[in-house]
């Protein structure tokens, strides 16, 4: 989006321009995770509720008190569980999710729910049945029983830096990542992509880019993270990518997809 709103200001103020359109008795949602959301929580002055996920037992932001809280997060490959604090009571929840991020998007869903009446007790029994959509973070089987990752329609840095912070659950095998430069990013990307780097070098074995546009600002960053300089790549050639792959092939590696990828490298790997 800053491509088209030239910066993230606009953004947030074109954004914001939902809260403002609300009456004096409306009610306002704010996800104070985000430094920007807990600002403009901060200036609304009608009915609010915010919520906050913890990356500690027990922090929480400073100046607001959350509404709804998400603490003691236990990341697995295949489910991630938590304490909620809520304005109607805690409870453990379990979501059959994979990342992080989507208790983000839970508590901001159950934070409305909560408002208009769903128990905290009938949510508890559903939260485990929700599924992923079509377009999350989707575990697979690929080729020789490697485990593949698949963020295919993943086109934005907080879903990339979202689905490496995942991969950090698998602790062992090797870690592979195989996605193209972000686009749409405006002067701020080549910084974006030389976090992207240091985020691959600190938690990937091979890193193969499939797009030229920022690969030395990925490159940079991965090298500063101490990676080895041949392990990462740039190649569109499903040739040449397929053979830096094929040792990486067998049972207990993984490789993340992030983003799109040609069609015959998915074939490859043995997935569609």
């Amino acid at each position: 989006h800053i491509s088209l709103f030239g910066n993230l200001r606009n953004i947030i103020n074109t954004k914001y321009e939902l809260i403002s359109s609300l009456p004096k008795d409306g009610l306002a949602i704010f996800n104070s995770t985000n430094e920007e959301c807990q600002k403009l929580a901060q200036r609304t002055t009608i009915k609010k509720f915010i919520y906050f996920v913890s990356s500690a037992p027990q922090s929480e932001p400073r100046d607001q008190k959350p509404d709804t809280l998400a603490q003691d997060i236990n990341e697995t490959p295949d489910f991630i569980d938590f304490l909620i604090k809520t304005f109607k009571g805690d409870e453990r929840i379990r979501l059959n999710l994979l990342g992080r991020y989507n208790i983000e998007n839970f508590l901001g869903a159950i934070t409305c729910a909560l408002y208009l009446g769903v128990s905290l007790n009938t949510i508890k029994k559903i939260a485990p049945d929700i599924k992923p959509s079509e377009t999350s973070l989707r575990k697979k089987g690929g080729k020789n029983n490697v485990t593949i990752i698949d963020d295919s329609y993943s086109q934005n840095p907080d879903g990339t830096f979202s689905a490496i912070d995942y991969l950090k659950t698998y602790k062992n095998g090797k870690k592979i990542v195989l996605m193209p430069c972000l686009i749409e990013l405006g002067k701020s990307a080549p910084a974006i992509h030389k976090s992207i780097g240091r985020m691959i070098g600190k938690n990937f074995d091979l890193a193969i880019i499939t797009t030229p546009f920022y690969f030395e600002e990925i490159k940079i960053g991965a090298m500063e993270s101490k990676m080895l300089k041949d392990k990462i790549l740039f190649s569109n050639n499903p040739g040449e990518v397929s053979k830096e792959l094929r040792p990486y092939l067998s049972p207990g590696n993984v490789i993340l997809i992030e983003g799109r990828v040609p069609n015959k490298i998915k074939d490859f790997i043995g997935i569609h």
